[in-house]
């Protein structure tokens, strides 16, 4: 029965201590995209950003992630201890996930990026929202036509669009089990699943102009 009482006790010390652990992040300042921005643009250090966030839940050398509500939330990757990149999860709690929001929030020369039919198992339904000269990435779910990911980073002249790394993997073979299939169909590789996220960046093209 004691033994019962201390795997109790024990657990409940561990999710107190968990719960401690956000509550310091908030009391430091919740993480938001907009200070993350203006962290990576000093460059900012990893004492700068201890200072600021507290300590992360997951440390490595070159990458650092920060939990909400014991989910991953925030992912910074550093070059020589200096911030260089940023992946902010998007949730449903959060008014950047609408593109219409986001698009007026987050200002950048947007090129729509389609995912192509590269799984025969399963359609494309991803979009991204791309500016690689000022450094900004945002994945989109096409079906839900939400924002789920945001990508910011300090821009070099070696910097690939994602579309290199989406049309490498098509004509591949996917397998589930034992049954393996490729798309070999060049036409059959480009989707219009984004079409409307193209319609809405020209829309906020547009309206700037004017």
């Amino acid at each position: 029965m004691k033994l019962l009482q201390v795997k109790i006790l024990f657990t409940f010390l561990l999710f107190i201590s968990g719960c401690i652990s956000n509550q310091k992040l908030n009391r430091k300042g919740n993480i938001e995209i907009e200070t993350l921005r203006v962290l990576l643009r000093n460059k900012s250090n990893k004492k700068v950003l201890i200072d600021r966030f507290g300590k992360p839940k997951e440390k490595k050398q070159d990458r650092w992630v920060y939990y909400k509500r014991m989910t991953p939330k925030v992912w910074l990757f550093f070059k020589k201890d200096k911030l260089s990149h940023i992946s902010y999860s998007i949730w449903e709690d959060e008014n950047l996930e609408t593109p219409n929001v986001f698009l007026n929030k987050i200002n950048g020369n947007w090129t729509v990026i389609t995912e192509p039919w590269s799984n025969p198992h399963a359609g494309p339904h991803l979009c991204y929202l791309e500016d690689l000269k000022s450094g900004k990435r945002a994945e989109v779910n096409s079906y839900k036509k939400t924002i789920s990911d945001i990508s910011i980073w300090t821009p070099t002249k070696k910097d690939k669009s994602i579309k290199e790394y989406l049309y490498s993997k098509v004509g591949k073979e996917f397998c589930i089990a034992s049954s393996c299939s490729k798309i070999t169909d060049p036409h059959l590789w480009d989707s219009d699943h984004c079409r409307w996220l193209k319609d809405l960046v020209l829309k906020h093209k547009k309206s700037k102009k004017k």
